[in-house]
């Protein structure tokens, strides 16, 4: 299993997984419909047997609509999540992790650009 160095109030997955369950009144059959993993891997990662790969945290971030680094964390996989109170941050780390076409990329660049222009006609900077 992964180092496990986070700073968040629960002391691993399983215990993260059994509070998000309770949390939206879900049972492991209801988280298993909304990611696609099947109820074996849940029940493995509840009890503490398995830790779920990277590729499932993100699934189970979605499936719980919270922060995919607090979960990676929370497994092992990172050392900590990005601080919440980091806006910056947060929309590096979500726009690095999203599959984007360069076209989408150059809009991105093109609106943040536009968007310091109107906030400072001073700044000119590309």
């Amino acid at each position: 299993m992964p180092g496990k160095v986070h700073t968040l109030t629960d002391p691993d997955i399983a215990s993260w997984i059994k509070r998000q369950l309770a949390r939206h009144e879900w049972a492991a059959v209801d988280l298993s419909r909304r990611t696609g993993i099947s109820t074996g891997a849940i029940s493995e990662w509840m009890t503490g047997k398995r830790v779920p790969s990277p590729q499932s945290c993100l699934r189970l971030a979605d499936a719980f609509g919270v922060d995919a680094d607090t979960v990676l964390a929370i497994a092992g996989h990172r050392l900590a999540p990005v601080p919440p109170e980091d806006p910056k941050a947060n929309l590096i780390a979500m726009i690095s992790r999203a599959d984007l076409s360069p076209e989408i990329l150059a809009a991105i660049t093109n609106m943040v650009r536009d968007f310091r222009r109107d906030r400072d006609p001073e700044d000119q900077s590309s």
